[in-house]
């Protein structure tokens, strides 16, 4: 990923630029994924790893943010735009470097290596046929059946995918905005995202507390009986930010004129944002 991004930096065609921002992406989503892997391999959900969980979701929202703030004054002092892909490198490029030494969490291939490396014959790998069979059912027919016979999981994943279509449509809305109504620079535009990490910030603080108290009763109730609560008990806070939406999105769309203060259309952006990671 950072190998593109140098790529982006140095492009001197809109065609160059374009495939390295899409090889750049290509390469670095799975990383969401993993890490999310990664956090369930480390932690139990059920004693703490729901707040470990939190914490992981949460920087690719607020990093999100954080983009527009650095990037809007990366350009303004240097007036180029080739400097918000430099900004990237400086700061992802410890961090791939890093990853070179992290040690291994999946906790099959742990014990695979750990068999190898005692002399044990390691378990019977399955024909090509089958593997390849078992890896389309896994990762694409079954995926794909549950969106679509499963009524919560097609429901669940439409409004998520509407929640983060309202969210990055708040990265066009405020230069928009504030650029256009409030006559900010570039750089001022940055400062108004500062509403949105303070949302994901109070997102965070929301679903703690909700984890600590209600969901706490909730494993106590079955706790004797060898259960986990149904996932039913997460969505609470869910419910909350489902009502919290709307009422923002109506609060930005009509306080965002320009003989409004703009204090008001940031406070929006603070409230629309403050029970997203729940979703």
């Amino acid at each position: 990923m950072i190998l593109f991004t140098v790529g982006a930096a140095e492009s001197k065609t809109i065609g160059s630029l374009l495939i390295c921002r899409f090889l750049s992406a290509f390469f670095g989503a799975p990383a969401i994924a993993v890490g999310a892997g990664s956090v369930a391999d480390i932690w139990d959900l059920q004693k703490g790893g729901g707040i470990a969980g939190m914490c992981f979701v949460l920087m690719p929202f607020v990093g999100s943010s954080i983009a527009p703030l650095v990037g809007g004054f990366t350009v303004q002092d240097r007036g180029n735009w080739v400097w918000t892909m430099w900004v990237l490198i400086i700061v992802g490029g410890p961090a791939w470097i890093s990853s070179f030494f992290m040690s291994e969490t999946s906790e099959k291939i742990i014990l695979k290596k750990r068999a190898l490396h005692r002399g044990m014959a390691p378990p019977p790998r399955l024909p090509p046929k089958e593997a390849l069979k078992l890896l389309l059912l896994v990762t694409l027919l079954r995926p794909l059946h549950m969106l679509l016979f499963e009524p919560i999981v097609g429901w669940m994943s439409l409004y998520v995918a509407f929640v983060f279509g309202i969210l990055f449509a708040f990265f066009d809305a405020f230069p928009y905005v504030f650029g256009n109504y409030y006559g900010f620079s570039i750089g001022q535009v940055g400062l108004t995202y500062l509403s949105i990490i303070i949302g994901f910030i109070f997102a965070a603080i929301t679903f703690a507390i909700i984890d600590l108290t209600i969901y706490a009763k909730a494993k106590a109730r079955v706790k004797e009986a060898g259960k986990i609560p149904p996932p039913e008990e997460r969505l609470y806070s869910c419910m909350v930010g489902s009502i919290m939406l709307p009422i923002a999105l109506f609060w930005f769309a009509w306080s965002a004129a320009h003989q409004h203060h703009w204090i008001l259309p940031v406070l929006a952006g603070i409230l629309s944002n403050s029970l997203q990671i729940e979703r």
